[in-house]
Formats: C-alpha cells, structure tokens, sequence
C-alpha cells in the first residue's frame, strides 16, 4: 500500500458472521478504502454484497449502478432508491463455489467526512475464480459525515476465514 494509506481496523472471521461493521470511525482522512476477502454461505455460485453506511437502512438512500462481465457476456443494471441489502455493488463466491475460493472487493468512500455533500462508493470486485468481475458505483443520499460502515451479503452470511480491512487515505 502506498503511504499515504493508514490501517484503522481489520477482522479476520473465526466463524460466519451476518456482517462485519466497523464503528466510531475517525473523520481525520480524506477517503475511506475497504479490502475485503470474503465468502457466502447463500446456496450459489456468486453472491451479492451490500454496504451499509452510519446504520442507515432505509429506502431512499442509495442508489447503484452496476458493469458486470463473466469473459462471454456483459451486463448492466441499476438500482435506484434501494436498501442497503439490495444495493449488491459487489460480487463473492457463494457456498456451492469451488471449495476454499474467496473473491476479492476493494471499495474507496469518497470524502467520507465531508458533511456538504453526498458520499459515493466506488466499487471493485471478482468472484474469486476469474469468472465474474463487477465495478459498481454507489451513491449514498446523505450529506452526514461517515462513522460507521457495513460489509454484508446480499444472502447467507460472510464465512469463516473471510478478511475485511479499512484504510484511511489521506490527502498526498
């Protein structure tokens, strides 16, 4: 990582979790980025992943709109006034996937703790077998600064061994 990324927390999963949350986040950077490593257990090949900001679950307050390729096709979509759970920006294998497989998501908060505008998502994210890739962009509908963040799948829950970081980005 380049120097100007700071680590504020990680968690590497013991056991399936629902989510993983990352709290009382400091307003001191300019950018958030997450790097996760992740798994589901929802009975697919790829599962969906959503995001959460300071608690907010409500309809309303993200929007999402998806590029997608699989190598043979290529797809599209947006989600506009959706629920955390439903904003799936990213991608991870699911629990019928090839065994020990985990897909990587890195997502970048822009101006996280600038509370004069709204936060956007940038995502990035595989399936962990090079046959899905996703970039998404998220646009979260509130100008409050960002002290809380949600990783969590769309169905099932993260498995064990599944890793999650949150780096701080300050301006170079």
């Amino acid at each position: 990582m380049p120097a100007t990324y700071e680590p504020i927390a990680s968690q590497t999963l013991g056991s399936d979790v629902s989510e993983v949350t990352f709290s009382s986040i400091p307003g001191t950077f300019t950018d958030l980025v997450v790097v996760a490593q992740t798994r589901t257990s929802e009975a697919a090949t790829v599962s969906g992943l959503g995001l959460r900001l300071n608690g907010t679950t409500s309809t309303g307050f993200y929007s999402v709109t998806r590029l997608q390729g699989s190598g043979s096709a290529a797809s599209s979509g947006r989600d506009s006034a959706s629920t955390e759970t439903q904003s799936n920006g990213g991608v991870a294998p699911g629990n019928t996937a090839t065994s020990n497989v985990f897909g990587t998501t890195v997502l970048h908060v822009m101006s996280y703790a600038n509370t004069n505008v709204f936060k956007t998502v940038l995502w990035q994210s595989d399936d962990g077998a090079q046959s899905l890739l996703r970039r998404s962009v998220t646009l979260f509908q509130s100008t409050s600064a960002i002290t809380s963040l949600t990783l969590r799948p769309g169905a099932g829950n993260l498995k064990s061994g599944s890793t999650v970081s949150l780096f701080g980005l300050k301006a170079a």
